[in-house]
């Protein structure tokens, strides 16, 4: 009996385990931020600020939320 052979599988890169940032739900970003929950759904709602849809589920980046910030920041200036 000749031994099979296993069908060769294209190359895909392994992710290393603690490359991925993990994604905030709406409840630690209120947090973070310190508005309402309900305050975080209406700036989702009204696209004023950036989420990662995953289904039907809302979810945020935290690097992107970081930038969102640096760009929302007021100068202290008077």
């Amino acid at each position: 009996m000749t031994p099979t052979r296993t069908p060769e599988l294209p190359f895909r890169p392994a992710v290393p385990t603690g490359s991925r940032r993990r994604l905030l739900d709406i409840d630690a970003v209120a947090e973070m931020l310190n508005p309402s929950v309900r305050h975080i759904r209406r700036l989702v709602h009204e696209h004023r600020i950036p989420v990662v849809r995953v289904g039907r589920l809302i979810r945020f980046d935290p690097v992107d939320l970081d930038a969102w910030l640096d760009e929302h920041r007021s100068s202290a200036e008077p």
